[in-house]
């Protein structure tokens, strides 16, 4: 399968859990640096949860991808929403390194 083909497809994952926390300390967590990097293992650079921010992560490059993770704050509903999107890879590595377009929603409710 190549590339435009992969491209096209579009998978979600779905994870729902629910945390014995307040919705405000949920929010510090996904949107401090310091603690964004102990939850993906690497901490971002220029991140603040303010819509149109731009943003990095660092990882380990990998074939003809240079390992940088170019990201975007879509929205930022503090202590409810939080969606931001990130792109990274490179069309010609297979495997680590591929090409990876995702968008990442996170909500927070009171119960």
């Amino acid at each position: 399968m190549n590339y435009a083909a992969l491209k096209s497809e579009t998978h979600e994952i779905v994870v729902d859990e629910v945390l014995p926390h307040a919705p405000e300390t949920i929010w510090k967590a996904l949107t401090t640096g310091k603690l964004i990097g102990r939850w993906l293992m690497m901490t971002p650079t220029g991140f603040e949860a303010v819509k149109g921010k731009r943003f990095t992560f660092q990882t380990t490059p990998g074939g003809a991808w240079d390992g940088v993770i170019h990201c975007q704050v879509l929205e930022a509903t503090p202590n409810e929403r939080l969606v931001y999107a990130w792109k990274s890879g490179h069309e010609g590595n297979v495997g680590y390194g591929s090409p990876l377009d995702t968008v990442v929603y996170v909500y927070a409710f009171q119960g």
